[in-house]
């Protein structure tokens, strides 16, 4: 089990970097053609900047290590049930980005990350699954309580985001 969690924040990892580093510049290329077909993903990230985007991932990241240890130290069922619900959370979230590049028909960055952790994190989710014994009523619930609390830190870690991006505007030193 110890290895599997510990991929998460590894997965998570390399996911993320794709998208501090291409994300911010990638919206503002592409600002008219996310402001015909995707208005709400732009209302999203409105004055957020790549700084403020690490930030909010540095956030999530903090999360994830924190679920990935307390499912590591407390060595119990429904610790390792809510990281599943965790994991299988963001591997969801790696589809969503698949099918945001389907859906503007392009490129994206995170699609080349997404597209390699998304097979390796369904591995892990059925590996996991056959080790718990989980039962599908388990694995719909903890996979729900797991996207209720990654869509919850999302809003929050992009609010975070964006304050610290007023404030770096305001700063002027980088």
């Amino acid at each position: 089990m110890v290895t599997y969690i510990w991929l998460f924040p590894l997965l998570f990892i390399c996911h993320d970097m794709e998208e501090i580093i291409g994300f911010m510049p990638w919206i503002s290329k592409y600002k008219q053609l996310l402001q015909e077909k995707a208005p709400i993903f732009l209302r999203l990230h409105d004055g957020l900047s790549t700084e403020g985007f690490a930030l909010a991932v540095f956030e999530e990241l903090i999360i994830v290590l924190i679920f990935s240890l307390v499912a590591l130290i407390g060595h119990h069922r429904i610790l390792y049930l809510i990281w599943l619900g965790g994991f299988i959370a963001y591997a969801l979230h790696l589809l969503v980005h698949i099918f945001q590049a389907l859906f503007l028909r392009q490129y994206i960055p995170s699609l080349a990350t997404s597209l390699i952790c998304l097979p390796i994190s369904c591995w892990i989710i059925g590996k996991v699954s056959l080790l718990l014994q989980v039962r599908w009523a388990e694995l719909l619930v903890f996979s729900i309580i797991g996207c209720l609390i990654v869509g919850v830190n999302l809003i929050l870690a992009l609010t975070f985001g964006k304050q610290f991006s007023k404030w770096l505007a305001k700063k002027s030193f980088l």
